[in-house]
């Protein structure tokens, strides 16, 4: 284990680590003979890390995000210098949950961002109607009628 504030990289060597992936988007799960939402329902997966350069001192990578409450997927986190890649991006709308980047410009090895966490699954259950404002709902919710 690493001491606090290296976050996977040892300063001053040239130590690499790969970033931590994103952690999924969980699950929403409703149930009622009938079922309105005037909010919104998220399940979007969170980014990955940066990976780390240990190049010099504080080069680690950056921390990945939360995922957002919205149709736009979290950024990933900065590479930490030139060995280290950048995060992948969290599963939201449209955007699938994205790999960890490596580093392009390293010459001898590129530890990888990690990579972004996936989609979840919301699913909703009713006997009457489902009113459920599209734009407001991540990912796009699995409607089943046959409620007993």
């Amino acid at each position: 284990m690493m001491a606090p504030g290296m976050l996977g990289c040892e300063g001053a060597v040239t130590d690499q680590g790969s970033g931590g992936g994103g952690g999924s988007g969980g699950a929403v799960f409703l149930e009622s003979p009938s079922v309105m939402v005037m909010g919104g329902l998220w399940a979007n997966g969170g980014s990955g890390g940066g990976g780390a350069s240990g190049d010099a001192l504080n080069h680690e990578g950056g921390d990945g995000n939360d995922a957002n409450t919205s149709q736009s997927a979290a950024s990933g986190g900065a590479s930490g210098g030139i060995y280290g890649g950048v995060g992948g991006v969290g599963f939201a709308g449209a955007t699938a949950g994205g790999p960890g980047l490596p580093n392009g410009t390293a010459t001898t090895v590129a530890e990888g961002g990690g990579g972004g966490g996936g989609a979840g699954r919301i699913v909703v259950r009713s006997r009457g109607t489902a009113t459920i404002t599209m734009a407001n709902v991540s990912p796009a919710p699995g409607l089943d009628p046959n409620i007993p």
